[in-house]
């Protein structure tokens, strides 16, 4: 999965909101085959938009329909 424009070949897309407007999250069409796993990781998570993407990219396909995710946090006080 990447930004837009990115990717060579065929992708399927997912729009998602940020806190001041919208971005696009791509992935190649068959990128993940029927019996795999896919690992969802992301540096940050704020608003959780491009998670949320990410999930429903894989959850458009036919061979996903129980995708699960978790999120693990660990803030530093300074």
């Amino acid at each position: 999965m990447r930004k837009p424009n990115k990717l060579p070949g065929e992708v399927i897309s997912e729009e998602y909101s940020l806190e001041y407007g919208k971005d696009k999250m791509e992935m190649h069409v068959g990128a993940v085959q029927a019996g795999e796993r896919a690992l969802i990781i992301d540096d940050l998570v704020a608003t959780g938009g491009t998670l949320s993407a990410a999930i429903r990219l894989l959850g458009s396909s036919i061979l996903y329909k129980n995708v699960k995710s978790l999120l693990v946090f660990h803030l530093y006080a300074t």
